[in-house]
Order: structure tokens, then sequence, then C-alpha cells
């Protein structure tokens, strides 16, 4: 064989060998692929406590920034966490982050969060690490009973008991009773709030019950008015403290004053459900998806 001869099928091999190596791994990694989805996930859980550095074993609240950094609020103040090493108020760190008892986070926008104390509200920015707190509103005297909740559009409301709704202005940087679209019924004290997403509904928890409004129609339901027929209205329950829709439209309802119940209702099958039977009990009457 001459040599121009060899050189063209040592090339000629070379490719062919290159082209079965590609189609081998391409039938391994499919192979390991269908091995991994036919695999249920795995998690790992880590106890994290003032002996792992948390301010406070009292923990109230936590978000996730865009940056990946878990903010968490704690009786001690407010803390950084990025997996291995915690900032926070008297540690000796700079940044500043309040000292005092936080009980809510929300993040409003880029490099910023809004803060719930206990009778006053702050926006801190975790870009310069500065604290400007809220003009009271006069609307909301009783800002401890208050919380903060944002909706699946952005906007973030400050949920009075006494008082209803008021909307956060971010460019003023206050809460502000203007330009609300969404609507309680008269004297209504919320207590809770949920959003289902999928129908445009909103549904208010308190004292008297449960209250529906849809954003959409601009329409208001209670037990008094409910021409949908929505069955949670139909039924007499009062002192609403949570509503949860999960995944497979089950509704979840705790109410009752004293000792709470539970009320679990299936949309798709338009029944009622035993399955709180097995809660024994929920951390100060939430549930959590």
């Amino acid at each position: 064989m001459s040599k121009g001869a060899w050189n063209r099928f040592a090339f000629c091999f070379l490719v062919h060998l290159a082209i079965v190596m590609r189609k081998l791994l391409i039938v391994l990694l499919t192979l390991a692929s269908a091995q991994l989805m036919g695999q249920s996930p795995t998690y790992s859980f880590a106890h994290i406590s003032r002996a792992q550095g948390l301010a406070s074993n009292d923990v109230y609240d936590i978000c996730q920034d865009h940056e990946g950094f878990y903010w968490i609020c704690t009786d001690n103040g407010l803390q950084r966490y990025d997996g291995k090493r915690w900032i926070g108020a008297g540690n000796g760190l700079q940044p500043f982050l309040p000292g005092q008892p936080v009980k809510q986070v929300i993040i409003s926008g880029i490099n910023n969060l809004l803060l719930k104390f206990s009778n006053q509200y702050g926006l801190y920015n975790t870009a310069d690490f500065s604290l400007r707190m809220l003009p009271v509103n006069k609307q909301c005297t009783h800002y401890s009973e208050s919380f903060l909740w944002k909706d699946s559009k952005g906007r973030i409301f400050c949920i009075c008991k006494t008082e209803g709704l008021l909307l956060y202005d971010a460019v003023k940087n206050n809460f502000t009773a203007q330009n609300i679209s969404l609507q309680l019924p008269g004297n209504f004290e919320p207590v809770c709030v949920y959003e289902d997403s999928l129908k445009g509904h909103y549904w208010f928890g308190g004292k008297d019950g449960i209250a529906v409004y849809d954003e959409k129609s601009n329409r208001l339901y209670t037990k008094e008015n409910n021409p949908l027929h929505l069955p949670l209205l139909k039924d007499t329950i009062n002192n609403v403290s949570s509503i949860f829709i999960d995944g497979n439209r089950y509704y979840w309802v705790i109410y009752g004053s004293g000792q709470q119940k539970y009320l679990c209702y299936n949309e798709k099958d338009n029944n009622y459900l035993d399955q709180t039977s097995n809660i024994i009990s929920a951390y100060k009457g939430h549930f959590r998806s």
C-alpha cells in the first residue's frame, strides 16, 4: 500500500471511529438520563440553630434574593446567609442589619427588601445596606396586627386587620389606600389572603368567614352574595385563619375560635374530604406549600 493510500485509509478510519464514539456517547448519556429520570429525587436537610450561627431559634420568615442570598427574620434581627457565612447585627461585621425583631421580609424590586418590625415597616437596601423607615399610615392604627402580602403581579399590600388593604408605593416608599383594585366587604377584618392565580380569585379569610374577589369581573362574593355557588361560601365558616389551594385543587381551610377546625374541599369531585383527620396541629394555624 502506497503512503498516500495509507494516509487516506487512516483518515477514514479515524473519522469512522469518531462517529462511532459519538454515537456510543449519546447512547450512554441517554441511558444515564433515563435512569436518573426513573429515580425519585433525593433531598438532604441540615438542622440550623444558634449553634451554627443563627441569631435566634425564633425564626419568623425567610426569602432568597436574586443573588442567591437567604434573608432570615429572627427575634434578634435580620441575618444574611450564603450557605456558609452569616452576616447579622451584633457580630461586628458590616453591613448594617437591623438588630430588633423582624417579623416579615418581602422582596421589593432589585436590591430592596420590605421588612416588618413589631409596630413599623422599613425598606432595606441590600446594595448600600441602608434602612429607611416607612411613615406610619394613620389609616392602619394597628400595625402590630397587620402583615405584608405580595400577589403574582408583584403588588405588595399591607393587610390591616381593622382597616383592610393598603398598597405599597415604591416611589414614595409608603402605604396608600389609593389605586387599590381589590375589594373587601364593608367592616370585613382580613386575617389571611390567598390568590388563586388559575381563576384570578382572591380569597380573604377573617372573623366573618370568607370573601372572594374576582379582579377580572370586578365582582365580590360573600355568603350573602354567591351567584357562582361557591361551596365554601355556602357553609357557615367563621374565624378563618388560613386558606390554601394546592396543585390538585384541594381547598384547605383552618377556622374556628378556640379549638381550630380543619376543612378540605375537592374542587374536581365537588365534595369534602376527610383529609384533615391526620392533621394533629399546625404552627400558628397555617398551611404552607
